[in-house]
C-alpha cells in the first residue's frame, strides 16, 4: 500500500488511544462487546475476557468515521508489565478484513507506544495465535519460547524490540510533578517527633523509635514505619494509627523540616521559565498542604494530591493520572521528580518521564537497575530544565 493510499485509506476512520480511566461508559461497553463478538462467540473461547490489565491499559478503537458515536471495526490494548509493553485482544471485524486494516492498526499501536514510551525503553511483547505468525514477523516480531495452548489454540509468545525509541526531550515538557518528602523537602526529623508522640500514646511500654532509623526507612514509606514503632498491626489497627499520626502531624509544629537547600531558586527558575508545577506525594493531602503554606511554598504550585484523596498511594498510577486530569495534560508532556523506586514505577505505569534525585531518602546505589534520568544534586536538575 503506497503512503497515498494508506493516507486515503485512514480518513475513512476514527481512531482514539485513551487510558481506561479516560473511556467513556460508551466506548468501554463498545470495547467488551466487540472483544466479546470476535474472540468468544465467532473462535469459539471460552476465557474470562475482562482481566485484571484492562484497568491498566490504553485501549486503540478505530471507528466507522460517520460520527464518533459509531461502531468499533478494530481494537487492541496497550500495557505496561514486568519491564516490557503488552499487546493484546487484537482484532478487526470480519466485513473488513483482507483489507490491510490489520497492518494499519499495529502501526498505529507502534506509534502510540513510542509516545507512551518517554523513558521507559521497553520491548513490545504479544501472544499471537500460530495461524497469524507471519503477519506479526512481517511487522519484524520474532518468536520466543515454545508453542503453547490457551483457551484451546496454540498461540506463540513474540517480540518487537524498539531499542530505536528516542529518548525523550525535556524541552518537550510543560509539566513537572514533584514527590515531597525527600524530593522538595527534608522532613525526616519532625517525622520522628510525630512518630515518638504516636508510640507514647499508643503503648507507653513500647520503646520509643530512634530518628535515624525512622530517616533510614522514609524511602519505603509509612507503612513499615508503623510497624518499626508499633509493631505487626491488623488493618483497623493500621487505619487507626494512620488517623493518629496524621492528627500528630498537624498538631506538631515544624521544627527540623526545611526544603532542601537550592529548591526555591529550583521552583523561581522554573515558574520563570513557563513551567507548570504539581506535587504527588504519598503523605495525607491536609499534612503536605498545610507544610506548603508554612514554608511559604503554597504558590508554586497548581495541584497538589496526596495520598488520602482517595486514590491509591504510588507506586500505582492512580495519584499521576488524577493529576493529569485536574490539570488537563498528556502523560507526554509531564515528568515526575521523585526520591525513591515508588516513584520510578508510578511513572512508568503512568507513562510520564520520570527523574530520580539522589539527595533524598534512598541510596543512589537502589535506581543502578534503571535506565531513567539520575542527577546528584538541585543545580544539575535545574540546569536540565533551564539552559
Amino acid at each position: 500500500m503506497s503512503e497515498d493510499q494508506r493516507s486515503m485509506f485512514d480518513s475513512g476512520f476514527h481512531w482514539q488511544c485513551v487510558h481506561f480511566n479516560e473511556l467513556s461508559l460508551k466506548d468501554l461497553h463498545k470495547c467488551m462487546a466487540i472483544r466479546q463478538e470476535v474472540f468468544i462467540l465467532e473462535q469459539r473461547c471460552f476465557y474470562l475476557d475482562a482481566d485484571q490489565f484492562d484497568q491498566s491499559a490504553y485501549h486503540l478503537m478505530v471507528k466507522e468515521k460517520k460520527d464518533l458515536d459509531s461502531k468499533l471495526v478494530a481494537y487492541l490494548r496497550i500495557y505496561y508489565d514486568q519491564k516490557s509493553w503488552h499487546i493484546g485482544r487484537v482484532l478487526v471485524i470480519k466485513d473488513q478484513r483482507g483489507r490491510g486494516l490489520g497492518k494499519q492498526l499495529m502501526r498505529r499501536c507502534h506509534e502510540e507506544v513510542d509516545k507512551l514510551n518517554q523513558s521507559i525503553h521497553a520491548p513490545i511483547e504479544l501472544s499471537a495465535q500460530v495461524q497469524v505468525l507471519k503477519f506479526y514477523k512481517d511487522l519484524g516480531y520474532r518468536i520466543i519460547g515454545e508453542q503453547y495452548e490457551d483457551a484451546g489454540i496454540l498461540h506463540q509468545k513474540m517480540r518487537l524490540d524498539r531499542l530505536d525509541c528516542p529518548r525523550p526531550s525535556l524541552a518537550d515538557l510543560s509539566t513537572v510533578i514533584f514527590d515531597f518528602d525527600g524530593t522538595l523537602i527534608d522532613s525526616a526529623y519532625d517525622y520522628a517527633v510525630s512518630f515518638q508522640r504516636l508510640t507514647r500514646e499508643w503503648d507507653s511500654n513500647l520503646p520509643l523509635p530512634k530518628p535515624e532509623k525512622i530517616k533510614e526507612l522514609m524511602f519505603a514509606g509509612i507503612f513499615p514505619q508503623l510497624e518499626y514503632c508499633l509493631g505487626p498491626l491488623e488493618e483497623t489497627e493500621i487505619q487507626r494509627a494512620l488517623e493518629k499520626f496524621r492528627e500528630l502531624c498537624l498538631e506538631t509544629p515544624l521544627k527540623y523540616t526545611s526544603p532542601y537547600p537550592g529548591i526555591i531558586d529550583l521552583l523561581d527558575g522554573l515558574k520563570q521559565a513557563g513551567y507548570r508545577l504539581a506535587i504527588c506525594t504519598n503523605r495525607s493531602q491536609d499534612l503536605c498542604l498545610q507544610d506548603l503554606e508554612l514554608l511559604g511554598l503554597s504558590d508554586y504550585f497548581e495541584v497538589v494530591v496526596g495520598g488520602d484523596s482517595g486514590w491509591k498511594r504510588k507506586p500505582d498510577p492512580e495519584m499521576l493520572f488524577e493529576i493529569f486530569r485536574l490539570m488537563q495534560v498528556k502523560p507526554a508532556s509531564c515528568v515526575l521528580v521523585g526520591d525513591s523506586i515508588v516513584d520510578i514505577k508510578a511513572a512508568e505505569a503512568a507513562r510520564c518521564s520520570v527523574i530520580a534525585v539522589h539527595w533524598g531518602y534512598t541510596p543512589p546505589s537502589a535506581f543502578q537497575n534503571y535506565s531513567q534520568i539520575q542527577v546528584g544534586d538541585v543545580k544539575a536538575l535545574k540546569t536540565l530544565f533551564i539552559k
